[in-house]
């Protein structure tokens, strides 16, 4: 959750607030239907060799930071990035890096989760969600109601 921090924050100066919040409720209803379509998939696979490694009960908010960073490295227009300052991989095999990475650090997270997280960022970033989001006129028309003057201050 930590990660939200400067995830949100880079986000949010590019796409401002409400469109981040907005993406985010998209982000979380993509997952959902992502999770529960590969898991249908792999569920009635008799030779997936892991089954169990999909077949999770547990979905939470790490999914939709994985999103977060597909899209903030596609924004980002950077080369490369440091995976915990160890090693710097190319920025479009970041997120898989840190797919493994935490699968392997902690095995008990849900891996089917993270990679939904990963395929709804993508998804988002080739614009195939662009018809579930309103135009610009929109967000900027709710950032600038008074009735959210007093969140801004």
């Amino acid at each position: 959750m930590l990660a939200l921090v400067p995830l949100g924050s880079e986000l949010e100066r590019i796409m401002g607030s409400v469109r981040l919040l907005y993406t985010m409720l998209l982000l979380a209803l993509s997952n959902a239907i992502l999770h529960v379509l590969i898991a249908l998939l792999v569920a009635h696979n008799p030779i997936h060799p892991y089954p169990h490694l999909m077949i999770t009960c547990s979905m939470g908010f790490s999914g939709i930071l994985f999103s977060m960073i597909v899209m903030e490295t596609s924004l980002s227009g950077v080369e490369s990035r440091s995976v915990f300052g160890l090693f710097n991989v190319p920025t479009k095999w970041y997120p898989w890096i840190l797919l493994v990475v935490f699968q392997l650090l902690m095995t008990n997270v849900s891996f089917l989760g993270h990679l939904c997280g990963i395929l709804s960022g993508f998804v988002y970033n080739y614009g195939l969600l662009n018809i579930f989001i309103p135009g610009t006129n929109f967000f900027s028309g709710i950032e600038k109601a008074s009735w959210l003057s007093t969140c801004g201050r």
